[in-house]
């Protein structure tokens, strides 16, 4: 099973409030939404991988021991940060881009 922390449920409010207020692009609430729920979808594929990234960046590491990178486009990544519980239950614990990740 995969589960969201609340903390990610919140950086997931957070992308959709982002995108409805960004200036460089106009965006509509439904596709806000659907970006969102793309990444919510990617972070339920994490139970089928056979292998789990360890997290490199010292950032990362202090909301979980592994992430998968999600490419939406050629400028942003976004990483899902998440555990492993002793039972293979995922939780993820922090959704964030590349343009918040400071080495």
């Amino acid at each position: 099973m995969v589960y969201f922390s609340v903390q990610a449920e919140q950086d997931l409010s957070d992308i959709i409030i982002g995108l409805l207020l960004w200036t460089k692009a106009s965006i509509s609430e439904e596709q806000a939404f659907q970006y969102a729920d793309d990444i919510y979808l990617m972070g339920h594929t994490i139970a089928d991988l056979a292998h789990h990234q360890k997290c490199t960046y010292a950032m990362h590491r202090q909301y979980g021991e592994y992430l998968l990178k999600y490419r939406r486009n050629n400028r942003t990544t976004w990483y899902i940060i998440y555990n492993i519980a002793a039972t293979n239950d995922i939780y993820i614990e922090k959704i964030i881009s590349n343009y918040l990740t400071v080495n």
